[in-house]
């Protein structure tokens, strides 16, 4: 039907037809339109879906068995109610849309003969928002994703590696303390031959996880990809960007390392007591397995884990008795596990001990008879350490009893293991129990706001195959995006007749990130007038109607440079040591949880060896003589772009101009937002050849102007086109207005004249240096005294410029009026000069 192919699968779980699949029965009389919209891509609970209205197929053999016979009640075989058929559409044999179709009716005629099928198309790709759910970004599968290990030693060692090394492998530790306030180098400095107890120490630090890394967790948790070049460019700053790991008070936290239990258990008697209750060590996998068996009364089972013999008495540790949950394959589901209530810890020590703990962990599962048989829960015991330990002997005792006798004394079972095996523990950092609670949906949404990303559904079939998945997306720059290359003149497509509407004004335009909690932010707040959260913008406009706001959920830290190093020499700006506290409101303790983000800024190496000193373990210390400077600025010698919509200086004088509002924002706010812009409702018809290239990235020219597209309403039947466009302002010819209708006639030019060279006569014009506001000039011409023609319309920005009309006649008067037009479209005074031939 005019080269319409709509084809479907014929299994709902196999999208991929790209070389299979029925072409159903079109109706050569019926219409199919598609809708697509910009607020589409731009806004996460969107639903991402190109989609059809409602059509109808005819009931042919061939649509009856594709569709399953969807209309007969009695077939076993039918699809469901709310099925989601595999669907793609073609034109002329190109690949269109691929997403899925939906029966919406089945019509029958007076006779009660089956007519025709009512269905829907819709793109596969689904609002992102739903897909994405309540899960938080640290409740992620990153076991496969992470460059680095998920948990990861929190040694000296380590911590040094990290402050040394250029290549961290996606694990950053920025200079930010959560204990106190760094400001004095000479409080921090490292000094050879002697000891500095207030050196840095690892406590007060948390690391920082790449957002890159995160991202592409998503993809493998929702079978989604992401493409773009800000994701392959690795010097973007998205690329850059780093979330600070600040959700726990103790960097060890939710840790934790699963202790050996290899040993040999034991059983007591009574032996009725065994068929009760099945206890049984898995020493290979160092699980605890417990199984209800058939009983007629009620049991109370007790765990009893004792830790013994441990050497080093004054290293703090922690024991945990964690209950687990299996894949199906017995191995255990560690995200499953982790994302329960506690982390699933059922019992254990609740602070920091030292020494021999003769009741470390416990736990009492109270079964009842109607429990059904075969029950069975799986636990392991997990250990956390501040530093090196060992325990050379655990001595774990499980005991059950009747309820009727209600003690351990009598008619006790105790099942009971030694582990002679030595458990040696580390300090250990746990990446994502120490993500901020912060969702997947308010993440990518947050990252979007940064740098004013869209998300553009992809459909390649190409990609599909190489990717392992439809469901891919676009992440471009907005300003890239409706700045493409990609133009297509329509005017000759296009009916006369059209709407022009206002686009809402503003009385508030605001850009923020999450408000602060943090001393040092709140100070800043408090010094400005008004008061304002650091790296915020925000401009009021006393005649507009509604409010803009961009805020997303992340937070900023003030970075300084440490005071009264000394340095000989003039440092550059990498040669500085740059930190950040975290500190409250009156200083006294650490904010956690909360969303932060920085850039990796590059490697510092101060001069002078100027050093700081970094307390180990044992109470030495050693120098930290580079870092990884973490800052709001994506480089510390030739910056791109900051993390502020201001343009706050934290460093020294002057200011960062290149701020998220300047680089991703200030052309949306000045063009789409401009007095000068206006929407336009078009009505066109396109040929297949235009329509099939076209999207909402695609820059339309429709007599000399250019537009960018809001809405597409198309028929791809007849090519009948709505198309609700924006006429496109550039910020070079803004003209700042002083109220909210301000309309402004551009002069014309100051001097205007012609002259003949051969046939041809030259025009030239010049106009005030500093006029904006030029859309273009009409040049008209008249021979003697006939009505002047349209000549030409030069579309330019400038004041000035010149046109040659070629091949005129002798012995005429060539009368010639050139015209001003400014971004209304609003004509200026016409000026006219006549040519003697």
């Amino acid at each position: 039907m005019n080269g319409i192919k709509l084809y479907v699968g014929n299994d709902i779980n196999n999208r991929n037809i790209i070389l299979n699949g029925t072409a159903l029965d079109l109706d050569g009389n019926e219409n199919i339109e598609i809708t697509l919209k910009q607020t589409d891509i731009r806004d996460l609970s969107a639903n991402y879906a190109d989609y059809t209205k409602k059509f109808t197929i005819p009931a042919s053999r061939v649509n009856k068995r594709a569709l399953k016979y969807w209309n007969d009640v009695k077939n076993d075989d039918q699809w469901p109610n709310d099925v989601e058929i595999p669907a793609r559409i073609d034109v002329d044999g190109i690949l269109f849309r691929m997403g899925v179709l939906k029966i919406d009716n089945a019509n029958f005629d007076d006779n009660g003969n089956l007519k025709n099928f009512t269905v829907q198309f819709y793109s596969n790709l689904k609002s992102l928002k739903d897909l994405y759910g309540d899960k938080l970004i640290g409740a992620l599968d990153y076991t496969t994703t992470l460059l680095t290990n998920t948990e990861f030693e929190y040694s000296d060692s380590k911590i040094m590696n990290m402050f040394h090394s250029s290549n961290n492998t996606g694990i950053e530790m920025p200079l930010v303390s959560v204990k106190r306030i760094w400001n004095d180098f000479q409080t921090l400095k490292y000094t050879n031959g002697s000891t500095n107890a207030n050196g840095i120490k690892k406590e007060e630090l948390r690391p920082a996880l790449r957002c890159r890394q995160i991202i592409s967790t998503i993809e493998k948790e929702y079978g989604i990809k992401f493409i773009g070049d800000i994701l392959d460019n690795q010097s973007s700053p998205l690329n850059k960007l780093h979330i600070w790991l600040n959700k726990n008070e103790e960097a060890y936290s939710n840790a934790g390392q699963i202790l050996d239990l290899s040993g040999t258990p034991t059983i007591s008697s009574p032996n009725w007591g065994s068929s009760n209750l099945d206890c049984y060590f898995d020493i290979g996998r160092n699980l605890i397995k417990l199984t209800k068996r058939n009983f007629g009364a009620y049991i109370n089972m007790k765990f009893r884990l004792n830790v013994r013999s441990i050497p080093n008495n004054n290293t703090p540790y922690k024991i945990f008795l964690q209950q687990i949950i299996l894949n199906t394959d017995l191995t255990v589901n560690e995200p499953a596990t982790s994302n329960q209530e506690n982390n699933g810890f059922v019992g254990g020590t609740l602070e920091w001990v030292s020494g021999t703990q003769d009741n470390a962990a416990n736990y009492v599962w109270n079964l009842q008879s109607n429990e059904p048989n075969l029950t069975t829960k799986y636990f392991r015991i997990i250990g956390e350490s501040q530093g090196g330990i060992t325990f050379t002997d655990l001595d774990i005792t499980v005991q059950h009893y009747l309820l009727s006798n209600a003690n351990f004394t009598s008619n006790t079972v105790v099942h009971r293991l030694q582990s002679p095996v030595d458990n040696t523990l580390v300090a250990r950092f746990n990446v994502p129990k120490s993500l901020p609670d912060l969702s997947v949906a308010d993440f990518m949404s947050s990252l979007m706001k940064l740098f004013n990303l869209v998300v553009i559904p992809i459909y390649d079939p190409f990609l599909a195959s190489q990717y392992g998945t439809q469901n891919i997306y676009k992440l471009e720059y907005f300003n890239v995006y409706y700045g493409s290359t990609n133009t297509l003149d329509i005017t000759k497509y296009t009916k006369l007749g059209k709407k022009i509407n206002k686009i809402p004004t503003f009385k508030k335009i605001e850009f923020k990130h999450a408000d602060s909690q943090f001393g040092t932010n709140i100070d800043y707040k408090n010094a400005q007038l008004p008061a304002r959260e650091y790296g915020s913008t925000l401009q009021e406009f006393p005649n507009g109607t509604n409010e803009f706001k961009v805020e997303t959920k992340f937070g900023l830290l003030i970075w300084h440079e440490l005071a009264n190093v000394q340095f000989s020499g003039n440092p550059l700006d990498n040669q500085y040591w740059i930190t950040a506290d975290a500190l409250n409101e009156d200083y006294t303790k650490g904010v956690f949880n909360k969303p932060i983000v920085f850039f990796k800024s590059g490697l510092v190496a101060p001069i002078d060896q100027r050093y700081l000193s970094y307390v180990n373990s044992n109470g030495t210390d050693q120098p930290v003589y580079r870092f990884n400077a973490m800052t709001n600025i994506d480089n510390l010698l030739n910056y791109t772009t900051t993390l502020t919509f201001s343009e706050e200086n934290m460093f020294g004088n002057g200011v960062y101009a290149n701020t998220l509002y300047a680089n991703y924002y200030k052309n949306l706010v000045s063009g789409v937002y401009s007095s000068y812009a206006r929407e336009f409702e078009i009505e066109a018809v396109l040929p297949k050849n235009i329509y099939t290239n076209l999207s909402l990235g695609t820059t339309l020219i429709i007599q000399d102007a250019r537009y960018s597209i809001t809405d597409i309403t198309l028929n791809l039947i007849t090519g009948q086109c709505k198309l609700k466009l924006n006429n496109i302002v550039e910020e070079s010819n803004i003209v700042e207005d002083t109220s909210a209708n301000a309309q402004r006639l551009v002069p014309p030019p100051e001097i205007f004249s012609a002259s003949r060279y051969g046939n041809n006569i030259k025009i030239s014009w010049d106009g005030q240096s500093e006029e904006k506001g030029i859309f273009g000039y009409q040049i008209d011409f008249k021979v003697d005294e006939k009505e002047y023609e349209k000549l030409a319309f030069i579309r330019t920005n400038e004041p000035f410029g010149e046109y040659v009309h070629e091949g005129i006649d002798e012995k005429q008067i060539y009368t010639y009026k050139i015209t001003v037009q400014d971004f209304y479209k609003n004509d200026g005074m016409p000026l006219a000069i006549e040519v003697r031939i």
